[in-house]
């Protein structure tokens, strides 16, 4: 388990057994224990999570290196005693724009755990309905769009794929976003919007 931000604001690393995440949520359909004596290398190879859900980078097998996945908007600020203990438990990230000659080897690493919670949430808000707005008699067609691309992604058999079905939906700008919701929820889609900006490089 890596450190928590309890331990970076805490300025100091807790042993492994004494960190306790504060949430923990678990696909069974698509789990696997790893620490089994009996675990199947096979069964491992399937169980890659929900494609829903899934990270486009793990389900593609792939780093993401063009452009477009390297220059996001700016993070927000830190201040010089949160910099420092940013910089003390982790690394900084390379420059943006470097060139990836050859492609990085993948790896599974935290963003991709970030990404698939970031799935998990909009498929959730997507299906909030506010109770100060009537029902709709027809469901809105770009939601509609959103709903079956998320249904129908798949995990590719070969990993040479280098593009992801769900990449206009993280694309998609702030007043999109907010188009999708109703009511008091236009907020949460402007939320969602600088939410997914952040998230999809």
């Amino acid at each position: 388990l890596p450190p928590t931000i309890q331990d970076v604001l805490a300025g100091s690393i807790r042993p492994v057994e004494k960190r306790f995440p504060l949430c923990l949520s678990i696909d069974y359909d698509n789990a696997a224990l790893l620490d089994s004596k009996d675990v199947s290398l096979e069964d491992l190879k399937h169980r890659t999570g929900t494609p829903m859900y899934i990270a486009r980078s793990v389900c593609l097998g792939a780093v993401l290196t063009k452009f477009t996945h390297r220059m996001g908007p700016p993070m927000p600020e830190l201040s010089d005693e949160a910099r420092a203990l940013y910089v003390k438990f982790t690394v900084i990230p390379p420059n943006a724009r470097q060139r990836f000659d050859p492609p990085p080897v993948f790896r599974h690493r935290p963003e991709h755990d970030v990404e698939s919670v970031y799935w998990s949430m909009v498929s959730t808000l997507l299906r909030v309905h506010p109770k100060n707005v009537d029902r709709e008699a027809q469901a809105d067609e770009a939601m509609i769009d959103i709903w079956k691309t998320l249904l129908s992604h798949t995990i590719p058999r070969t990993r040479s794929k280098t593009h992801d079905i769900r990449e206009y939906i993280i694309g998609q700008p702030a007043d999109a976003w907010e188009a999708r919701f109703l009511g008091d929820m236009k907020d949460i889609g402007a939320l969602l919007g600088d939410i997914s900006d952040h998230v999809n490089p």
